[in-house]
């Protein structure tokens, strides 16, 4: 039985790059997914990134931990991640029969690695692991490849409407925005200037000085209006970074579609 040690400095969530995502974690749940994905949780990065964790986190980590293999260990878990195309770790789950765990899975995997389960698990979208034997991959890619194909056709162009909804919205926040200026520009300058007598401490007597005011209600105007074309402009730069995401998603889409029609 490997053992694990855990050395945690009970510093608590430290490290400012981090310290929200840290306080945020659930730690029971998320050591308990660390297992399993077969995983130890020395081998987690986020783990790993942590100098120190509370002493009831670190608690909660090795509660979650256990729980998390206890549940990835069990023969029925073995079928079903073969039945589902998910990989395993063998060696992770020491307490049980290999040859066992090895007979539940590749029962499951019968079930998962054929033509017609692999054109389903195309269309949903699912990613292939390379889970199947030789013997039965390539049944399943035969199934799979015009599935996936499917799948990122649809997917390409369910992307490339959201990018021409996004431009019709810029258009819209440019006339906006242009609107907006003008109202600025038409805003009057709400200055007034005049001529006031008064005392020079310096040259003891008094002089003629020039003082201007401003309309506060004005200012206001100006203030409303600026506001108003930042949120304008916020929303165009979102715009603008949404764009960009799909159109590197879509490229990567079409990339792979490529590579699956070769």
């Amino acid at each position: 039985m490997k053992h694990i040690i855990l050395l945690f400095l009970f510093s608590g969530c430290a490290n400012f790059m981090l310290k929200d995502r840290c306080e945020k974690t659930n730690w029971f749940n998320y050591s308990q997914e660390v297992a399993y994905s077969g995983k130890y949780l020395e081998e987690d990065g986020f783990i790993k990134d942590w100098k120190g964790v509370d002493r009831i986190s670190a608690q909660q980590i090795d509660l979650g931990f256990k729980l998390g293999r206890e549940k990835m260990c069990t023969y029925d878990e073995m079928y079903r991640r073969g039945k589902e195309g998910q990989p395993v770790y063998f060696d992770f789950c020491d307490s049980l029969s290999k040859s066992q765990m090895k007979l539940k899975y590749d029962t499951g995997l019968k079930i998962f690695c054929t033509e017609p389960n692999g054109m389903v698990y195309g269309r949903s979208g699912a990613v292939y692991l390379k889970v199947c034997p030789i013997y039965s991959d390539v049944p399943f890619m035969n199934g799979y490849r015009p599935g996936r194909s499917q799948y990122l056709s649809l997917l390409i162009q369910t992307k490339k409407n959201e990018i021409i909804q996004l431009e019709s919205g810029y258009v819209e926040l440019i006339r906006r925005e242009t609107t907006a200026n003008t109202q600025y520009n038409l805003i009057p300058t709400g200055q007034t200037c005049g001529y006031r007598e008064v005392y020079n401490e310096e040259n003891k007597k008094n002089m003629v000085v020039t003082v201007c005011e401003v309309d506060s209600s004005l200012t206001s105007q100006r203030s409303m209006v600026i506001d108003q074309l930042d949120r304008i402009r916020r929303e165009m730069y979102s715009s603008r970074i949404q764009k960009q995401k799909l159109s590197e998603e879509i490229k990567m889409a079409e990339q792979e579609l490529l590579v699956l029609k070769h």
